[in-house]
């Protein structure tokens, strides 16, 4: 027993606590203690960071230059080259080793019994693919959506508003930032299962309508923004709201994308929350329908492989499509340069 308990990660005993013996009120109370306790030592750390930011950057930015001026006096465009090759050596062997696993997968979806598509139609017929593929792409759309529109105006907020308590607000998303979503996991739950929420789509969009990333990404692009803007802005009167759609949404445009792109993927592949969350068959999303399915199917792995690559797909056809926008969007949002 002592042994079993030294392997045992504080996520899982929460869950086994809660979900195998019933015992939700010791699990979320031991969850929400974590928070207390982890919550204020974050702020703190980033509180302090922050404070001694301002020092760090002139020092560091003097000693750069020092080095720059160093490095180009001492023969810096070998070094330069140098370093532009072991950069592009590493990132050949990082983009190997992550897409060693995709093409495995590919092919050994691939080597079944002729016609080589057999194991997808086979993934199609032994799962509704098609049924979680909705389900999933609602939820995701609903998120992105969601999210997006509160991170632009929390992050407006944070970022040209001045009101008291503001920075300590930053400090507080931020230290969630940080926090394991699995510690909120069953408080989250109870308080779903009190409204009655809990086996319904609206359970997974909810709690992801605020993301700190979402929030933090857009505060710092929209800290560029020229104060002179706003201030032209004002004198030809217009009202924040205006200022926030003409001005603010247009130059935060990378940012905005980005986190449309990230929101949608986070949720198409989020599992441990829709597993808890959904328990009619028919309304599962495609993380959750694909664990059914390998179970089922047991160690039929070109069946199982087929339905991991259908349900890329999607996700890999939006970041393709969403290139050229992207670009177009980093173009119009980027500040001027002089």
């Amino acid at each position: 027993m002592l042994d079993t308990f030294r392997t045992t990660t504080l996520v899982y005993y929460l869950y086994d606590r809660a979900f195998g013996f019933h015992e939700m009120g010791y699990g979320s109370t031991v969850g929400w203690a974590l928070v207390l306790i982890v919550l204020p030592l974050i702020t703190l750390d980033f509180w302090l960071r922050a404070r001694r930011g301002v020092g760090a950057n002139a020092d560091g930015l003097a000693s750069d230059s020092v080095g720059l001026l160093a490095t180009r006096a001492t023969g810096g465009e070998h070094t330069s080259q140098a370093r532009r090759v072991g950069l592009t050596a590493a990132l050949l062997v990082g983009a190997v080793l992550a897409s060693a696993p995709l093409a495995w997968a590919v092919v050994r979806s691939l080597n079944a019994s002729p016609p080589p598509w057999t194991s997808y139609e086979s993934a199609l017929r032994a799962a509704p693919l098609l049924r979680y593929g909705l389900n999933s792409a609602l939820v995701a759309t609903l998120t992105a959506i969601g999210q997006t529109t509160t991170g632009v105006l929390a992050g407006y907020a944070l970022s040209r508003l001045h009101f008291l308590g503001r920075e300590a607000l930053f400090l507080l998303f931020l230290g969630a930032l940080v926090l394991p979503p699995q510690v909120t996991l069953l408080p989250t739950f109870i308080l779903l299962r009190t409204f009655g929420l809990i086996n319904s789509h609206a359970a997974l969009v909810i709690p992801s309508l605020v993301h700190p990333f979402t929030v933090f990404l857009i505060r710092q692009s929209l800290l560029g923004l020229p104060i002179e803007l706003e201030d032209a802005a004002r004198v030809d009167g217009c009202s924040r709201l205006s200022i926030l759609w003409h001005i603010a949404i247009p130059y935060a445009s990378p940012a905005i994308v980005t986190a449309v792109l990230f929101s949608f993927l986070w949720s198409w592949n989020s599992f441990t929350w829709p597993l808890i969350a959904l328990q009619t068959p028919h309304r599962y999303t495609l993380p959750v329908g694909l664990a059914m399915l390998s179970s089922e199917l047991n160690s039929d792995w070109p069946t199982v492989l087929a339905g991991v690559i259908i349900a890329m797909l999607p996700v890999v056809i939006l970041f393709l499509a969403a290139q050229r926008p992207f670009a177009r969007a980093m173009a119009i949002g980027s500040p001027p340069t002089a």
